[in-house]
């Protein structure tokens, strides 16, 4: 580092400063990026664990009447406004027969793909 040398003080404490802020923000932005993706992740599996929970609440209460069930599982399409951030509920019985699905579910993610 023959070439740092031969700069000023000035010169050389600016390039020190340059670089340790620079290093700084690299690690604060991979940080909060980090955070945000981690906290993101999180809010989709809380999401998900209070779908199925709704859903099995909806099965206990009312084992007779799947109006209710039907509502939520054909609701899911209608409250988002794009199709790709909506998600589909595929419900099975205890032998692998289909009870109910989400309208469209099977051409977009089939039975035997994801049972």
């Amino acid at each position: 580092m023959k070439f740092y040398r031969h700069w000023s003080l000035t010169a050389k404490l600016t390039f020190l400063y340059t670089l340790s802020v620079s290093a700084l923000f690299l690690i604060a932005t991979f940080l909060w990026s980090y955070s945000l993706v981690g906290g993101l992740l999180q809010i989709g599996t809380n999401f998900g664990i209070e779908e199925i929970l709704l859903v099995q609440n909806i099965m206990k209460a009312h084992p007779d009447n799947p109006v209710m069930l039907k509502q939520e599982v054909t609701w899911v399409l209608t409250r988002w406004d794009s199709q790709d951030s909506a998600y589909y509920i595929r419900i099975l019985d205890h032998d692998q027969h289909l009870v109910m699905e989400t309208p469209g579910m099977n051409s977009e993610l089939h039975k035997q793909l994801f049972p």
